[in-house]
């Protein structure tokens, strides 16, 4: 299943450097954009059944505190704004929930509810450290403020390794309440991916040496 497609038109993307100096690129689909693979309906609402297996993945709580949730929210996890589903995981403070794929992958994408500065995506390949995300670095267009009412801290979000950079195991962790998400799949990108983000980056990289130019040019008021 594709992650990323037309409906799901790159609002913006940014480049973070992690640990084993592997880059990842970040991408926002538009709001509204609901993603694919593992949505956790076949789930039983409560703590997530280490071993419970969805869409290919295999899921194991490595520490407590991971629970199949639905509507209303509560202080242990929050409806991610504009999913449409009906349940989702949260992962509690200081609870760790590791994905397991059958192959390499080397993109993750995931519907992730109220964005918090202490939710942590680390990617790991063959039990060694790759990369560390958090919610502290998110797209211009997001916000970490753990929002539960808004597409601007709720958003389904793409997360693409360097090229030829990838991962075999994911794990979700948060410090304190909570790590909300839904909608999980994970994949590799197809070159059209690779070729229009090179393009955004492009434009970015032009657009900010045009300011640039435009500041050094502007008269000095005297």
């Amino acid at each position: 299943m594709k992650l990323l497609s037309a409906a799901a038109a790159i609002a913006t993307a940014f480049c973070l450097a992690g640990p084993a100096s592997a880059a990842v690129t970040v991408v926002a689909a538009i709001p509204g954009y609901q993603g694919g693979g593992a949505g956790f309906e076949g789930a039983a609402v409560g703590a997530l059944t280490s071993g419970y297996s969805e869409a290919g993945i295999t899921f194991t709580t490595v520490s407590p505190s991971v629970q199949v949730k639905q509507m209303p929210s509560d202080g242990d996890g929050a409806f991610p704004f504009g999913d449409t589903s009906t349940k989702y995981v949260s992962v509690l403070g200081g609870a760790t929930l590791e994905m397991s794929f059958g192959s390499a992958m080397s993109k993750l994408g995931f519907y992730w509810g109220s964005i918090d500065g202490y939710n942590s995506i680390s990617f790991y390949k063959g039990g060694s450290l790759v990369e560390t995300v958090s919610g502290s670095v998110v797209l211009p267009s997001l916000v970490d403020n753990g929002g539960q009412a808004s597409f601007s801290s709720n958003r389904y979000v793409t997360l693409v390794m360097a090229s030829g950079v990838s991962f075999d195991t994911v794990r979700f962790s948060s410090s304190s309440n909570s790590f909300e998400f839904d909608n999980i799949a994970a994949g590799v990108p197809e070159p059209s991916t690779w070729a229009k983000m090179r393009l955004g980056f492009a434009g970015l990289s032009f657009a900010s040496y045009r300011r640039s130019k435009k500041a050094v040019a502007a008269p000095i008021a005297a």
